[in-house]
């Protein structure tokens, strides 16, 4: 019975045995079997991701990676290479997640982000430690390094952009080839982010300038639509590390960021005191080391006083730097050209330039301390557009178009910007806005469409005449010669007026430039100049009578034929255009001292003296109803302009309902004033 209750304990022994290798052997195969590999884009960016001692991948994307990896029983395969190259194999989906990268809406339509933030960054640009570059407008003609297709390469670019500040850009594969190229004044500044520079500032002798821009939100990142799982996990994980401060998130965040000075200078604390003490209980039985301790003291005190001193001139000399930079900065804000305020939150006024008073037509004393939306547009709450509103809610810049009425009747059109200001929690504590006056850009477009449209309509009248008589000639099988000459001279009068109007356009364009009128002045008789002008009008209209009345004294011009013959024919054009049937258009030539003065009179609608005080403005038409003749609304402005080259004066005197004269003088030949 012994031996039967022996050999039961040794099946027993050896089941429990088997069962427990078993157990054993299934372990692995179940972590084998559920193990998820993640492919890792990986790329030098200190202190966020870099390759330790030994070849180990560290940093602080890459430490709260490995952490969520054991969690979830991932293993990580890293595929390292450049920045660029990683986000090419992340585009490609060539790997599965990315980090760190830096989210921005563009590249959120690539790829997909995780939604917590790993981290806060921004750009920063760095200058070698001699350099005089102060701020941005410095950076004008110099050579700045940049990492390709980086985040901080395109916005610092816009922004270079948007001050019009022209320089030569160097793109490199690296933070650290711009750091290098920056301590061998290869180049005159670089941009790389916030985190990189303060670990490595030191080591490469540069030097941060006041320069930043573009705060942004690190991030993973995934192929577009093929790592939502995956990303959903690491926000989960991160979620849940952030909200315990002892977490491995802080642990890993104060390892690579952490004040090191602090625990060092603790130490040194801790040693102190054990000092301090030993030195307490020698002093209690040697009293010979009281005066070595007091003459250490008085050398204590002594070096501490140099310090306090220098740090006090250092001081006073940063009082001084401030204040000049803060009158360089009020010189440039008052003498601008644009209204510049900053408000708080409630849309109080702290301060303005004068500019803006001048814009608005309210004195700044009357602004400060009071909130803008009664100051300037006498409302009792914030505008329902008001761009400082929209700027503090979404913490962008926001832009308006606002008319206003002046207070000296004026209407104008202000373009309004503004900036919101953020404290230190990034909240909206008030913001900055920028006016500027668009009156005349508005007023320029307008014309410039006005310009188009009459210009088409002006030069779609002679083309369809011009294309019909073509056409009539074309489908007629024969065509008599009389027949075929009246066509052929309607098409070449026709011809004639769209040159006619082509030169005019031109003439406008030669004058908007400041280039001026090409004359050619040469002696010539008014005779000469109004049988030329005055031939076409003679048979244009059967109804309106065409007088000239030249007196016989008049002596020789020194003036542009041509161009006086174009004056001609836009006077008598508009004295045609706007006579009424049976009326009479008088042109008269008289001598008026050293100079010889033209008239052409109608009998037409006349003008109103307002419409007289412009009328010799560019496209100004005086009648624009629907019946008014066609015409640009620029003869008249031209015409002005080639009496005043040639030193002359035009004018006019009207009167409404009772018709129109116009008068102009240009100067007589040098040998015709003394006779």
């Amino acid at each position: 019975m012994k031996k039967g209750i022996l050999r039961t304990a040794s099946v027993l022994r050896l089941a429990l045995a088997l069962l427990a290798t078993s157990a054993l052997m299934l372990v692995p195969v179940a972590a084998a079997w559920g193990e998820t590999v993640v492919r890792v884009g990986f790329y030098d960016n200190r202190p966020l991701s870099f390759v330790g001692p030994g070849g180990a991948y560290k940093g602080i994307t890459v430490d709260l990676l490995e952490h969520v990896a054991r969690q979830e029983g991932w293993r990580l395969e890293y595929v390292p290479g450049t920045w660029a190259q990683a986000l090419e194999r992340l585009e490609h989906g060539n790997i599965d997640l990315l980090s760190p990268i830096a989210y921005s809406e563009e590249r959120a339509k690539r790829f997909d982000f995780n939604k917590e933030t790993l981290i806060n960054n921004w750009g920063q640009v760095y200058l070698p430690s001699d350099s005089a570059i102060d701020t941005i407008l410095d950076l004008a003609g110099k050579r700045i390094a940049v990492l390709g297709n980086d985040i901080y390469e395109r916005h610092f670019l816009d922004l270079l952009e948007r001050f019009n500040i022209r320089c030569e850009i160097v793109q490199v594969v690296d933070y650290h080839e711009v750091f290098s190229l920056l301590r061998d004044q290869r180049v005159d500044a670089g941009v790389v982010n916030r985190l990189f520079g303060r670990q490595f500032e030191n080591r490469y002798g540069v030097r941060r300038s006041s320069i930043v821009f573009l705060p942004i939100d690190v991030r993973y990142a995934a192929p577009k639509g093929g790592g939502d799982r995956l990303l959903a996990t690491l926000d989960a994980r991160l979620r849940e590390l952030k909200q315990d401060k002892s977490s491995r998130y802080y642990g890993v965040i104060d390892r690579y960021l952490g004040n090191t000075e602090s625990r060092v200078f603790s130490k040194w604390v801790k040693w102190g005191l054990f000092i301090a003490a030993a030195l307490l209980l020698l002093l209690g039985t040697l009293s010979l080391l009281l005066r070595v301790q007091v003459r250490a003291k008085t050398r204590a005190l002594a070096e501490r006083n140099r310090l306090l001193e220098k740090e006090i001139e250092e001081r006073q000399l940063a009082e001084v730097a401030l204040k000049e930079s803060e009158g360089r900065y009020r010189s440039l804000v008052e003498n601008i050209d644009l209204g510049i305020s900053l408000k708080d939150r409630r849309h109080r006024f702290v301060t303005t330039n004068t500019a803006l008073g001048r814009l608005t037509g309210v004195p700044t004393e009357n602004l400060s301390g009071k909130v803008c939306y009664q100051a300037l547009w006498n409302n009792d709450s914030p505008c329902s557009d008001c761009p400082g509103t929209v700027a503090m809610t979404v913490l962008e810049p926001h832009t308006i178009e606002r008319l206003r009425k002046h207070p000296d009747g004026r209407d104008i059109t202000l373009r309004i910007h503004a900036f919101p200001l953020k404290d230190g929690q990034g909240q909206a504590s008030g913001f900055i806005e920028v006016v500027e006056d668009i009156t005349r850009e508005k007023e320029i477009d307008r014309l410039r469409i006005e310009l188009l449209s009459t210009a088409a309509h002006e030069f779609r009248t002679p083309l369809a005449s011009i294309f019909g008589f073509a056409e009539l000639l074309l489908s007629l099988e024969e065509v008599s010669a009389e027949d075929q000459r009246e066509y052929l001279t309607y098409i070449y009068e026709k011809s004639e007026d769209l040159s006619s109007l082509v030169d005019q356009l031109l003439d406008v364009t030669r004058i908007d430039e400041g280039r001026g009128l090409d004359l050619n002045l040469k002696p010539c008789t008014l005779e000469e100049v109004m049988e030329r002008a005055v031939r076409p009008f003679r048979t244009r209209s059967k109804s309106v009578r065409l007088e000239v009345e030249l007196a016989p004294d008049l002596a020789v011009l020194q003036a542009d034929r041509g161009k006086i013959e174009q004056v001609m024919e836009n006077l008598l054009s508009n004295a045609f255009k706007y006579s009424p049937r049976g009326g009479r258009v008088l042109v008269a030539g008289e001598r008026d001292g050293d100079m010889c003065r033209v008239t052409v009179s109608d009998q037409g609608i006349g003008m109103t003296p307002a419409q007289q005080e412009r009328a010799f403005e560019k496209f100004y038409r005086a009648d624009t109803s629907d019946t008014a003749p066609s015409g640009t609304g620029i003869g008249l402005s031209i015409a002005r302009s080639i009496i005043e080259s040639h030193n002359g004066e035009i004018w006019l005197e009207s009167t409404a309902g009772q018709g129109t004269t116009v008068h102009f003088t240009i100067p007589l030949h040098s040998a015709a004033r003394s006779a």
